[in-house]
């Protein structure tokens, strides 16, 4: 090889690597950003974040929605019933994005990430009255480079610990959920807004007698998405491909 070709391949190989970085950085905004518009109520926007495919998906809690009209389902319909914005006053909820370990795929069209999420909830009740909670949850996700952008894939949340704000996590059961109780409000959900298919993983909660359980893996490098396979992050999680 001679001193020119040499010189073009170091090229070739630095620019390549400032792609990884460049992507490492918007999948980091990307996943920040949902943050942000979560807190203010914005789910048009946070739909916007995902990538517009059959095989998108988000896991909450209590099911798992696919496709991009199940993402619209989860964030439109579910968060904010039926409207693009929510508006509860009183209503307040972070879930803060720390601790990233993020790994692009070597061919640079996936990446993939996990997230710690401690944070705070603020319930509405029946009479009024904001409840206030700490909530500490993991974040994972695919992500997917669109047309240039980088766009939310899979996306699943791994609980760790909800309690009162007035209480220690170890002073009460942390599998209640919020204020409201569950079996009522799937009752009164439209059909269209529910899961279309269970979690993929056990969503476990902190427990006096337990060790946490390492249900969300930190990324190892890959080269592409199919030699992973869907949710790399989450041993115990179904396979699923494009």
């Amino acid at each position: 090889m001679d001193e020119i070709s040499a010189l073009r391949k170091e090229l070739d190989e630095v620019k390549f690597e400032l792609e990884r970085v460049r992507a490492y950085n918007e999948c980091q905004n990307t996943i920040d950003k949902y943050t942000y518009y979560f807190t203010a109520g914005c789910f048009k926007e946070i739909c916007e974040l995902f990538a517009n495919r059959d095989d998108s998906s988000v896991e909450m809690a209590w099911g798992t929605y696919v496709g991009y009209e199940g993402i619209k389902a989860c964030y439109l319909g579910f968060h904010t019933d039926g409207e693009e914005k929510r508006n509860i006053p009183g209503l307040l909820t972070i879930h803060t994005m720390v601790t990233p370990v993020i790994e692009v795929a070597g061919d640079g069209k996936t990446a993939r990430g996990v997230f710690y999420s401690p944070g705070i909830e603020t319930v509405v009740l029946d009479n009024g009255k904001p409840q206030c909670r700490w909530c500490w949850i993991k974040y994972g996700a695919d992500f997917i480079k669109e047309n240039g952008k980088w766009y939310l894939w899979h996306f699943a949340t791994f609980g760790t610990f909800m309690c009162d704000f007035y209480k220690s996590w170890g002073d009460e059961s942390l599998s209640s959920g919020p204020a409201r109780d569950l079996e009522k409000l799937w009752k009164e959900l439209p059909a269209e807004w529910l899961p279309t298919e269970p979690i993929t993983h056990a969503d476990w909660t902190y427990k006096v007698d337990e060790m946490p359980p390492l249900d969300l893996v930190p990324p190892e490098p890959y080269q592409t998405f199919d030699d992973v396979g869907y949710n790399l992050c989450c041993p115990t999680a179904v396979t699923k491909k494009a």
